[in-house]
């Protein structure tokens, strides 16, 4: 439905926070809730929760600085998500999500040398 319109998959980008708590939601309908729960719902329940912990351990370097670009890079390829090469940032790489945060280091140390000049006397 996004690729039909040439949407971008940002759009979404809103909604994303949203999914976990929609399926924390249906899972607990599904198990009844606290109160009704018994020891193979137990069980069930944290088989569940040791899933999403091992799938969060294994899209950690995918989402968060962890690795340099080339380790991303092979890392990416061995999970067979590597992106095209269209999908590439020109000139930024792999990493181009990355370029924001390099201009707001830029402007925090720039803000911080100027603060070690005292301020200009009025005339």
């Amino acid at each position: 439905m996004m690729m039909a319109p040439h949407g971008k998959d940002y759009y979404l980008a809103p909604a994303y926070p949203m999914l976990p708590a929609a399926g924390d939601f249906a899972v607990e309908w599904r198990l009844g809730g606290p109160a009704a729960r018994p020891w193979g719902l137990r069980l069930a329940r944290a088989a569940i929760l040791i899933l999403v912990a091992a799938g969060g351990a294994v899209f950690a370097p995918l989402a968060l600085p962890l690795l340099s670009p080339e380790a991303h890079a092979a890392y990416q390829q061995r999970l067979g998500i590597a992106p095209e090469k269209t999908e590439v940032a020109q000139g930024l790489g792999t990493r181009g999500h990355m370029a924001p945060m390099r201009m707001v280091q830029a402007v925090l140390t720039a803000t911080f040398i100027c603060a070690q000049f005292p301020a200009p006397s009025a005339p």
